[in-house]
């Protein structure tokens, strides 16, 4: 008979804590499933985790903000729940845990581990222990889909026709109907982010202008998600990453840290490696752009000022001429205003000697004929 084990789900950010969670496990002889050491090279991920979740006997989720953050840690828990196993949360630290992960672990009782490590410790061997020897429960799955499916299915489908003639309002609410249903349909999370965004299908996604990942309703869409929109979901995430980071890189302005970022997480896909090669050589390239623009500059400038240098010795020059112009023009001014003062004199002097000359001459009649009447007197006497 198969030995029980316990499935460790945690994210990758923990992962130091977890490999020592699972180190003590074996210590107790408690047989673990850890992804970083059961999953080899040139297996599938995802087959792997759902076949070791629906195996297990007991789900130990190590709770933190990482984790509670992390879409594959919600996957994992999803198909944790649905497979009605044996869920202990381990709570690394306080925060608020999110919506979707208080569903699933509203009924769990958490230990907490900050508290007293090695009670925490006691406390989950002693509950892993107890879980290994209860029964399974017998679980009988029902391929037939229920009316709540079909109103659902129906309500998506009236969500689409409603994007398509861009009345976001309308299908919001269609996806809100869907989610009173069913708090984990993956469509209605996706067409929620489809009217906040305000796109009219999935496809636009791919090109649109920010990542679409990060945001929350394309992470529960994903969390959700079966195997089939999974991948969808995916495909869309990457080609959506890789239209952001061409666009960046086409910018003038590109932000070389935002597109490592970004291709970072889908390694692999199309000319995605090749590209994070490049971008070293592009920032050099840049690097060495931009000295030879800013040397090119500084000699602009230089000559620009060599330039108003020149002009501004020819604009002192131009007015020491004009300065001399008008100084010159000012001594013929008033050498020719000397003239005219000399002339007018002259006139002057002229004029009064006429008049002296004019009053002698009327002087000079008058005792002439004086004289001659005195003569004329003494002869005729």
């Amino acid at each position: 008979m198969k030995q029980p084990y316990v499935f460790i789900s945690y994210s990758t950010k923990d992962q130091k804590f977890a490999d020592n969670l699972c180190k003590v496990l074996k210590e107790n002889k408690i047989n673990t499933w850890i992804a970083s050491k059961d999953i080899h090279a040139g297996e599938s991920f995802a087959n792997e985790i759902t076949h070791a979740v629906n195996n297990c006997k007991v789900f130990l989720f190590v709770m933190s903000k990482n984790s509670d953050d992390s879409p594959h840690c919600g996957n994992e828990l999803s198909l944790a729940f649905s497979a009605r196993k044996r869920i202990i949360p381990y709570r690394l630290h306080e925060f608020k845990l999110s919506e979707a992960n208080t569903y699933f672990l509203q009924q769990a009782q958490w230990i907490d581990a900050y508290v007293d490590e090695s009670s925490a410790i006691t406390e989950l061997i002693t509950k892993i222990s107890v879980a290994f020897e209860e029964k399974d429960e017998e679980v009988t799955v029902v391929n037939i889909k229920t009316s709540d499916e079909k109103k659902m299915e129906n309500f998506i489908k009236r969500a689409y026709l409603s994007l398509e003639m861009d009345d976001f309002a309308d299908a919001d609410k269609y996806a809100e109907d869907v989610l009173d249903i069913d708090v984990e349909y993956s469509d209605a999370y996706l067409v929620k982010l489809l009217c906040a965004l305000k796109l009219k299908s999935a496809e636009d996604l791919k090109n649109y202008e920010k990542v679409v990942a990060t945001h929350h309703y394309f992470i529960y869409a994903k969390r959700f998600a079966n195997d089939e929109s999974l991948k969808k979901l995916t495909e869309i995430e990457n080609e959506n990453r890789y239209n952001y980071a061409q666009k960046n890189l086409e910018s003038q302005h590109c932000d070389y840290e935002d597109v490592k970022k970004v291709l970072n997480e889908i390694k692999g896909y199309k000319d995605v490696d090749e590209i994070l090669k490049s971008i070293p050589i592009r920032i050099q390239k840049e690097e060495e752009q931009r000295k030879e623009e800013e040397r090119i500059r500084a000699e602009k400038r230089k000559q620009q000022a060599l330039l108003r240098e020149e002009k501004r010795k020819e604009e002192e020059r131009r007015l020491e001429e004009q300065k001399q112009e008008e100084a010159r023009k000012l001594e013929e001014r008033r050498k020719k205003e000397e003239q005219l003062k000399i002339e007018k004199k002259k006139q002057a002097e002229k004029y009064r000697k006429k008049l002296i000359f004019r009053a002698w001459l009327k002087n000079s009649w008058f005792w002439l004929l004086v004289v001659l009447g005195c003569i004329g007197y003494i002869i005729f006497a």
